[in-house]
């Protein structure tokens, strides 16, 4: 018997150490789950403390992701002389937290990967922020390329690895750097030309009140019978009709008449009850019954705002449509025009190029003044 039971012995121990089963074997064999359900609540969470406890499942090691420079991913621009870092924090463990952050700032990359920072090394800093960090070291100058890490240490001090390298770009830093030129039209940019400077269109004097009324004649020359007219929006061509038309009149009417003086004055259309909605479209033409007049005129009693306080009108053209043909206001129409600003309706729909959809237009080279091309004769108009 004392020789068996020395036997058994040498065949449970093996080299001195003793076989037992794994705990991963253990874990897998399902007999942890059959005892934990013969336990009560409380006894489960500290038999699963304690299997966590005896595991030797590898500690996944802290992560740091998203680095942001003010707010941004990789930026351009800064112009903040000491930018703010920020980066979030990644784990598996319950409860994880950063104790101490280390910052690398290079002006270049393969800086980084040697291990190297000629701009900014933090060293290990204790502290739990992860944002808001300000850069604190050597002074950036404007136009500056930053490259910059990161890594942090958890709650049980151990390390992350480094995070991947993000980057920002320094702007201009100082007033007397800012060399460019504006691109423009001298004519426009000009203010002296205010509130003349919208190309493309009849443009009125700006007016304080929205109440100020503004009006053009046309002169037909002769009696003309025609049945609609078209109060042509001031739309660049081939405009979205996702854009509002600017400065259409919101409230007018036209008349008609045979004299200049509309003593025989003849309503044909009335949109001066409610504020007519700005078009988005190239044409806007208003049908009526036909009438047979020399003159006609567009009376606006509401304006549209421009900017600010500013009210106006602003008009690509007023087209009366009889049967065969079209009159127009417009450069290079044959029909005489009027308004409550003459002097500034001539200057501003010749120099100030109003177009209309049947035009076409072309800059000639050595002049500034654009050349109307349609067919038919093209009278300048007498205003």
């Amino acid at each position: 018997m004392p020789g068996r039971k020395i036997g058994m012995q040498s065949n449970r121990f093996a080299n001195g150490t003793e076989k037992m089963i794994s705990r991963r074997k253990l874990l897998g064999s399902g007999m942890i789950t059959t005892l934990l359900g013969a336990l009560p609540r409380r006894a489960w969470a500290l038999a699963l403390n304690s299997v966590e406890s005896v595991t030797d499942v590898r500690h996944e090691r802290m992560e740091i992701a998203r680095l942001n420079c003010e707010y941004r991913d990789n930026p351009i621009g800064i112009d903040v002389p000491r930018p703010r870092l920020f980066w979030q924090l990644h784990s598996s463990r319950r409860g994880d937290r950063q104790t101490a952050y280390r910052i690398m700032v290079a002006s270049d990359q393969n800086l980084l990967k040697q291990g190297k920072a000629d701009l900014w090394d933090s060293g290990r800093v204790l502290s739990d922020q992860t944002a808001q960090i300000e850069y604190g070291g050597a002074p950036l100058e404007s136009r500056q390329e930053c490259f910059w890490r990161v890594m942090a240490w958890d709650k049980d001090g151990r390390p992350s690895r480094w995070s991947d390298t993000a980057s920002w770009t320094m702007g201009l830093l100082h007033p007397n750097e800012w060399q460019a030129k504006w691109v423009g039209d001298a004519v426009l940019a000009d203010a002296a030309n205010r509130p003349l400077t919208p190309i493309d269109c009849y443009r009125s004097q700006l007016a304080r009140d929205p109440n100020v009324e503004k009006w053009i004649t046309l002169d037909l020359g002769s009696a003309q019978r025609f049945d609609a007219v078209d109060i042509v929006p001031a739309r660049p061509e081939g405009l979205s009709a996702d854009f509002r038309t600017v400065m259409y009149p919101q409230r007018f009417k036209v008349e008609t008449a045979s004299g200049q003086d509309f003593s025989d004055a003849r309503t044909v259309i009335d949109r001066t009850g409610g504020n007519f909605a700005a078009p988005r479209t190239p044409n806007c033409r208003f049908d009526f019954a036909s009438a047979e007049a020399r003159y006609v005129r567009l009376t606006i009693t509401k304006l549209a705002k421009w900017a600010g306080s500013d009210y106006g009108v602003a008009l690509g053209d007023l087209a009366c449509t009889p049967a065969r043909c079209v009159y127009h206001a417009r450069p290079g129409s044959r029909v005489p025009i009027q308004s409550s600003q003459a002097s500034t309706l001539s200057r501003t729909w010749r120099r100030q190029r109003a177009l209309s959809s049947c035009q076409r237009i072309r800059r000639r080279s050595q002049s500034n003044f654009l050349e109307c091309r349609k067919a038919g004769p093209c009278l300048a108009c007498r205003c």
